[in-house]
């Protein structure tokens, strides 16, 4: 399938698939960067984009996408992510500390299942430091060393 390809800085193509709507194949054809791509997408793919929401932005910013920011050499956890973590942690913390200090079964199941979904999704980013600082947490040690009742 030929794909029509916009140059972008430091030599990124974005790679924009198309087909015409009778189905056959549409041949590339060369695109300047910001005008015609614009031009391009409101005519040839028919689409709308919306005036305000659109942002041209470096590629070293990276591109912000499921959670993560994608860059060159790395992949960064998103801030809103981490804080959400953070919160989530907060009210358990909150939960212990109202059942006089003490983890039982049915927060540990919950804090255990937050705790694996954050860090099956932190797993696909570069994390180390984090892990470490995530491990040293009170809340942590308590629940690796959860014996149960």
């Amino acid at each position: 399938m030929p794909d029509d390809y916009i140059k972008v800085k430091d030599n990124v193509r974005v790679a924009i698939e198309e087909k015409n709507l009778t189905g056959k194949e549409v041949s590339p054809a060369p695109v300047t960067p910001e005008i015609e791509t614009k031009a391009k997408v409101s005519s040839r793919l028919k689409l709308i984009l919306h005036p305000r929401r659109q942002k041209l932005q470096p590629i070293t910013n990276g591109i912000d996408f499921l959670g993560y920011i994608i860059r060159h050499n790395y992949t960064l956890v998103r801030h809103r992510v981490l804080n959400n973590f953070k919160a989530r942690m907060r009210y358990f913390e909150n939960l212990i500390r109202n059942n006089n200090g003490r983890l039982n079964a049915v927060i540990f199941d919950r804090l255990r299942d937050t705790i694996k979904s954050y860090l099956g999704h932190f797993k696909w980013a570069n994390t180390y430091r984090l892990m470490q600082l995530i491990y040293r947490k009170p809340i942590m040690i308590s629940y690796l060393n959860y014996k149960g009742v």
